[in-house]
């Protein structure tokens, strides 16, 4: 658990927090959790309240939102697997 744990906190410091142009992160692409695409997307300003007008935005949270979501399903399906998996060898 404390391994999760502390992967988990670097997973979110390296992905959220480094905007760095020399060290390589997921910061500003779709991959990111707390990214500007989804808010941008569903929250786009004072002048509208919910849902861009403008597509670009729009297309971009829905895509960032589903590859966050599907990546999530991925993990789980094959940590089912290995389970599965592993007990079928004892």
């Amino acid at each position: 658990m404390p391994l999760y744990q502390f992967l988990f906190v670097g997973y979110w410091f390296w992905g959220n927090l480094l905007h760095g142009p020399k060290i390589p992160s997921l910061s500003s692409t779709l991959l990111t959790p707390i990214g500007d695409n989804l808010s941008r997307a569903f929250f786009p300003g004072s002048d509208r309240l919910f849902i861009s007008h403008d597509p670009v935005p729009l297309v971009n949270g829905f895509i960032s939102l589903g590859l966050l979501v599907g990546l999530a399903a991925l993990v789980l399906i094959v940590l089912v697997a290995l389970m599965k998996w592993q007990q079928a060898q004892q």
